[in-house]
């Protein structure tokens, strides 16, 4: 049973005016080991990002590329006055440390503090961290301080070492799409809310066709093992649990343009650290479906949500991405605002040092990327560990 109409929770792409919008920006890291192991990534005909990203900082626009992707481009990363030679050889260290093992984040060989903490420590100078580390991971946890466990921070260089990172041709969706479609028809039921769960029987929103017994609130479905496969924040307030810590929210804004502003099919971050964007993709660059023939598609990223009005909020980035991509950008049409409050759980340093287990109580377990790291492969991951935990229970 699911809430939705659809399939995939958060990982969620809508066909606008000819446009498709995923619910929030969202990669897929193709070396994710329980990515690996559950989807085909052949039928999903993933389209590759630049290995490397823009920086927008001073005025200029910086192009850092992965010099071990992308050879011919590392002279400008080489010479760029945005990192210093002994940046660049802790980059390589970390980045063959980070890739030695596809270990999950609870199981990292660094210690659970900050992320900026860890950078810090590792030596990075500050204007490298300024103007590169901390905007590039800020829109990957999607928090302003870096306040992440090292441990996800190392397991996440490590994947984008490993791999590449990319979109499906047809957007996020086609992720879920292809798991559910593996699915028995019949199987999944949409548009269908949990109100209420006890031991054993859980009260849903909706009757439809199973064997269940009408209650004045709705339908009592009575199971022997049942799962809750939701966000931490729906988990604890079914089974009465303390509130979790408050999750990581975000505000992406989709704008359709005639031509990319970028030259290459990489992110461009905010590297001056002011202003509300922390950074700009062209999703129509990586996959031309995402867009229709002669436009682009631009994907404006903003951390948490912004205390600006709605109705001035569209207007204020415009502003501020004409002081990146000139007066141009005032000729963009917004097609969509997603304010996201519950895009990713709170993984704060000390998070991976108490285990999380899938059982709750007699007959009720749980799964969802608050157990074990807040990414696609800890999702999918969260799935297995439950099931085979009810099929040895």
């Amino acid at each position: 049973m699911d809430a939705a109409e659809a399939p995939g929770g958060r990982v969620r792409t809508d066909a606008h005016e000819g446009f498709l919008l995923d619910r929030g920006f969202q990669v897929l890291l193709t070396a994710y080991p329980e990515a690996q192991r559950v989807l085909d990534y052949q039928q999903l005909h993933l389209q590759r990002f630049f290995s490397g990203a823009f920086v927008q900082r001073q005025g200029q626009r910086h192009l850092l590329a992965d010099p071990w992707r992308h050879p011919l481009a590392a002279s400008t990363t080489l010479l760029s006055p945005l990192s210093t030679w002994g940046d660049r050889l802790r980059i390589g260290r970390l980045r063959a440390q980070a890739a030695a093992s596809a270990q999950p984040p609870a199981d990292r060989p660094v210690e659970d503090i900050s992320t900026a903490d860890f950078l810090r420590h590792y030596g990075f100078s500050q204007s490298f961290q300024q103007a590169f580390l901390h905007p590039f991971f800020r829109g990957i946890f999607l928090e302003p301080h870096l306040h992440t466990s090292a441990r996800m921070f190392h397991f996440v260089f490590g994947m984008m070492a490993r791999g590449e990172t990319s979109l499906p041709l047809s957007g996020m969706q086609a992720i879920p799409r292809q798991l559910a479609n593996r699915l028995p028809s019949a199987s999944l039921r949409m548009n269908t809310r949990c109100v209420q769960w006890t031991s054993g029987a859980a009260t849903l929103t909706d009757g439809g066709d199973i064997a269940a017994n009408r209650t004045a609130t709705g339908t009592e479905v009575r199971f022997r093992h049942g799962i809750l496969a939701t966000d931490a924040a729906t988990t604890a307030h079914l089974l009465g649990l303390p509130a979790p810590p408050t999750p990581r929210a975000t505000t992406c804004l989709y704008f359709a343009a005639q031509r990319s502003p970028l030259d290459r099919p990489a992110i461009c971050l905010n590297g001056d650290g002011r202003g509300i964007v922390n950074h700009v993709a062209v999703p129509s660059d990586i996959s031309p479906r995402y867009a229709p023939p002669g436009a682009a598609l631009v994907s404006v990223t903003l951390i948490g949500s912004p205390a600006i009005e709605p109705s001035t909020l569209v207007d204020a980035v415009r502003r501020e991405l004409a002081g990146w991509f000139g007066d141009g950008v005032r000729a963009w049409s917004h097609l969509r605002t997603d304010h996201i409050p519950f895009a990713q759980p709170n993984q704060d340093a000390g998070c991976f040092q108490a285990a999380r287990l899938p059982r709750h109580a007699d007959g009720t377990w749980l799964c969802g990327d608050h157990l074990t790291d807040a990414s696609i492969d800890g999702a999918l991951r969260s799935g297995r560990f439950t099931a085979e935990a009810i099929l040895d229970a």
